[in-house]
């Protein structure tokens, strides 16, 4: 799921810029609900960091800097809550799985009764 959200996610965003255009407020919100998985921040940063420096190649214009919220600093900002969340929920998770009264629940034999 993570490789296909990864790898599709940024596809169908940029069929987006080119059917709306960039200017499109659709565009940022597919955007940001993409980015509440990693590796869509991970593909997304990395694909707008190059993008960056080839448009200040090709136009010999203003730099942009890589942290920026609009080349990568919004996906390093999302991956970094995200790891936060994701660690918090490890402790929460293995909290429950400890817990005696919540396994007796949910590790609970099911008894199996023929059809016969």
């Amino acid at each position: 799921m993570n490789i296909i959200l990864g790898i599709i996610g940024p596809f169908i965003v940029f069929v987006i810029i080119l059917i709306l255009g960039s200017s499109s407020s659709s565009i940022k919100v597919v955007a940001w609900f993409l980015r509440l998985t990693p590796p869509y921040c991970f593909i997304e940063g990395t694909v707008n960091i190059v993008e960056a420096k080839y448009n200040t190649f090709k136009e010999k214009a203003g730099v942009k800097d890589t942290f920026d919220m609009d080349v990568a600093g919004g996906d390093i900002l999302m991956l970094s809550i995200e790891g936060f969340v994701f660690f918090g929920l490890v402790f929460v998770v293995e909290y429950f799985k400890t817990k005696k009264s919540l396994r007796a629940v949910l590790h609970r034999e099911i008894p199996y009764t023929s059809k016969k």
